[in-house]
């Protein structure tokens, strides 16, 4: 009987570890969508919100390297996450356009190493995501 009760308390623990897992993680892009390239897009300081959404910036760089893709967005979905319904912030200078063949996926605001975090901004859910600095700048200025 006392065995019993610790299996179950064990198989109890599991799925309470399990959810909290699976509950860690953003769901920021769909999962049977493949990302085939992303572009980094830069605005000038402060860019005006029309230019902005109508994502009218300067591609800087086009990531296409698998590895590099699945690194960016396992960072971003493993990131702290945090609304923005409330917020008053300026636009990001960069964006991220998430592409699948072409096709344009999702654009997500850029600031880069802010406070040794990244952020990434999805505008349309006011949703902003911090990560570790993955230094995009860096390698794709």
């Amino acid at each position: 009987m006392e065995e019993l009760i610790i299996r179950n308390l064990l198989q109890l623990l599991l799925l309470i570890l399990l959810l909290l897992v699976v509950g860690c993680s953003n769901n920021v892009f769909q999962d049977n969508i493949t990302i085939t390239s992303i572009e980094i897009m830069k605005f000038k300081n402060s860019p005006p919100t029309e230019e902005y959404y109508n994502e009218e910036g300067e591609v800087i760089s086009v990531i296409t390297s698998e590895e590099e893709i699945s690194k960016i967005i396992k960072s971003i979905e493993g990131a702290e996450s945090e609304s923005l319904e409330n917020a008053n912030i300026a636009l990001p200078n960069y964006m991220l356009i998430f592409k699948n063949n072409g096709e344009k996926v999702k654009s997500l605001g850029y600031n880069p190493d802010v406070e040794s975090k990244d952020y990434f901004y999805d505008i349309s859910e006011d949703m902003r995501y911090k990560t570790n600095p993955i230094k995009l700048m860096e390698k794709y200025k």
